[in-house]
């Protein structure tokens, strides 16, 4: 996902992600993000690994898991939210080797490092 002008950085990449719902798998929950959010169907989907994170500016601990996966069929439209919108939120489809150069572009912060990280761990499967 892009978003230009966010966080105070000229732009702002992260790999499409978000939470598990009540009473939902981890697995459906990958699959409801990926449509949600890049509108597409996913197949091949592989547990990368997870990292506890603590984000100090929320007080949270949590859990993140990272997966990698294919799209299943044509690519569609992402189900943006209206406040997703507002914010500029965007898709950008990319080939690995200039994902990594996108992120590793922006200032150091934590979705910097855990896209990384993930992004990292792919180019080695």
């Amino acid at each position: 996902n892009h978003r230009p002008e966010q966080h105070g950085f000229k732009y702002f990449n992260t790999l499409p992600g978000g939470g598990v719902e009540e009473g939902e798998s981890i697995e459906e929950a990958v699959r409801r993000e990926a449509m949600e959010e890049t509108g597409c169907n996913i197949k091949d989907i592989k547990e990368i690994g997870w990292v506890m994170e603590y984000i100090p500016e929320a007080n949270l601990i949590q859990k993140t898991y990272a997966f990698s996966s294919r799209v299943d069929g044509n690519k569609c439209e992402p189900a943006f939210t209206e406040d997703e919108k507002k914010s500029n939120l965007g898709l950008m489809w990319a080939p690995l080797d200039k994902a990594v150069k996108m992120v590793e572009g922006m200032e150091d912060c934590n979705p910097r490092t855990r896209s990384l990280m993930i992004l990292n761990e792919i180019k080695t499967q």
